[in-house]
C-alpha cells in the first residue's frame, strides 16, 4: 500500500507535518517526495488518459511518527560551500558529469517550471523511484 497524503503545516524551512501517521502505514525509513500534478499526459494512439504528471519538488523522510500525522524532516543534502571539501574535490580524479539534453523536435512545446515552494496542502506519497 502506497501512503499518500498532503501537508498539513510547514514547522521550519527543515520540517513539515503530514496528515499520515503509523495508523496509516508510515514506517520509520520511508522516503517521501512532496510534488504538485501538472498537465495530464495522453497515450497519442488512443487519446486515454494515463495520468498527470508529478513535479517532484522535494524528498523528506519521518523524524517523528504519531498515530494520525507525522514530523518529517528534509532528505535531501547540499553541496558544501566549504573550501577544504571542494579542494579535497579537486585533487582527486574523479570526473563530474552533467545530464546531456534529449535531441527534441523544434516543433514539441516544452512544458513551463512549475512552482519549487512547499506550501500547506501540498500532496506527499511515498517515493517508488
Amino acid at each position: 500500500m502506497v501512503v499518500v497524503g498532503k501537508i498539513i503545516k510547514i514547522l521550519d524551512e527543515y520540517r513539515v507535518v503530514i496528515d499520515k501517521g503509523y495508523t496509516d502505514g508510515v514506517e520509520k525509513d520511508t522516503i517521501f517526495i512532496i510534488y504538485s500534478e501538472g498537465e495530464i499526459v495522453e497515450d497519442p494512439e488512443t487519446k486515454e488518459n494515463l495520468g498527470r504528471i508529478e513535479h517532484v519538488k522535494s524528498k523528506i523522510k519521518p523524524l517523528h511518527i504519531q498515530e494520525n500525522f507525522t514530523i518529517m524532516e528534509t532528505a535531501e543534502k547540499e553541496a558544501s560551500t566549504n573550501l577544504t571539501g571542494i579542494m579535497h574535490y579537486l585533487s582527486t580524479s574523479q570526473v563530474f558529469y552533467r545530464k546531456k539534453p534529449l535531441k527534441i523536435s523544434a516543433d514539441i512545446k516544452k512544458s513551463e517550471q512549475p512552482d519549487d515552494t512547499i506550501k500547506v496542502g501540498d500532496l506527499v506519497r511515498q517515493d517508488l523511484s
